[in-house]
């Protein structure tokens, strides 16, 4: 599980430098669905991971942010098919 995110850690940090329009290591919170829906997941995934960061951060977030939430809310919502 944590090879996983190991494993996307370079991916991840391409698209978000992407989204980090200011090149600031942040970006804003309404970006996040996108940029995960790039990843793979589902817009949903990036609705649930956006709101998380909503009610916890002010209107931007870090990329060491953005994985934690996305973990969070991967393991604790993961559901099998």
């Amino acid at each position: 599980e944590v090879g996983y995110y190991q494993d996307q850690i370079q991916s991840i940090q391409q698209i978000f430098a992407k989204y980090d329009d200011e090149g600031v290591g942040k970006i804003s919170l309404p970006k996040i669905p996108e940029l995960l829906q790039e990843l793979g997941r589902t817009k949903e995934v990036g609705e649930a991971v956006q709101n998380s960061l909503t009610m916890s951060t002010a209107a931007s977030a870090t990329f060491e942010e953005v994985v934690q939430a996305l973990k969070q809310h991967e393991v604790q919502g993961y559901m099998p098919p």
